[in-house]
């Protein structure tokens, strides 16, 4: 692990499931930070792409090369943004919650059929 991401974690191990947690417990921060970094970066235009990828889902958007936006256009993005974001967190709370139904099925000790053959 890289020695300045170390120090800002503070030495502690990050994995899929601090991460996972993260992401659950700090779902309106981060869709506050999603928004404004995407509204950032296409007002400065670094966002020349023709989609934009969160959690491995694309989104369309629309990168005009001339005239500007009008605050109303801007109001419009971020709210479309914002859904966006609504939309991408409540399918991730659905994969979550099939996922602990999944593992809490069977006893701890039981591998599924598939597992079992492997």
């Amino acid at each position: 692990m890289r020695l300045d991401i170390r120090w800002l974690v503070e030495g502690r191990t990050i994995d899929h499931t601090t991460l996972s947690e993260f992401r659950r417990k700090n779902v309106n921060a981060l869709k506050k930070l999603f928004v404004q970094v995407a509204l950032v970066a296409r007002e400065i235009g670094c966002l020349p792409l023709q989609t934009l990828a969160f959690d491995g889902t694309r989104l369309r958007s629309s990168n005009r090369r001339r005239g500007t936006r009008t605050p109303e256009e801007l109001r419009q993005m971020k709210r479309e943004l914002e859904e966006k974001f609504t939309a991408l967190q409540s399918k991730t709370a659905e994969a979550d919650c099939t996922d602990e139904e999944q593992l809490r099925s069977g006893s701890e000790h039981e591998l599924s059929g598939e597992l079992a053959d492997v």
